[in-house]
């Protein structure tokens, strides 16, 4: 059954080879489906989510603040304008391993309530 109308008029559907499947993004089994998480587990994983949540607002709180005192002309003729700077640089790591944790923690907990 070459010809696609042979195909149509008998009525069958051709088979799709596995890398026909592949190129359309479709596995030669049913989808995986994701663990289920016990009560336990998504509260858990809820309560993460809020506390990186809290964490985050902390954070930008207080680099809003050092922000504010970096924008002075002034800034930095200042004594200890390193030392801010150097505190400034750690909230924005603590800022990054917070969304980093609340995206993990998201992510899962959306994967088990789909």
């Amino acid at each position: 059954m070459d010809d696609m109308r042979q195909v149509a008029l008998s009525g069958q559907t051709p088979k799709e080879t596995p890398e026909q499947r592949a190129a359309k993004g479709q596995t030669a089994g049913p989808a995986p489906q994701a663990p289920q998480l016990s009560y336990e587990e998504r509260k858990q994983l809820r309560r993460r989510v809020q506390q990186a949540e809290r964490r985050i607002e902390r954070i930008e709180k207080e680099k809003a603040k050092l922000e504010n005192e970096m924008a002075d002309p002034a800034f930095y003729q200042r004594p200890g304008a390193e030392q801010i700077l150097k505190t400034y640089g750690e909230l924005k790591k603590q800022l990054d391993e917070a969304m980093e944790q609340l995206e993990e923690a998201q992510t899962k907990l959306d994967e088990t309530s789909s």
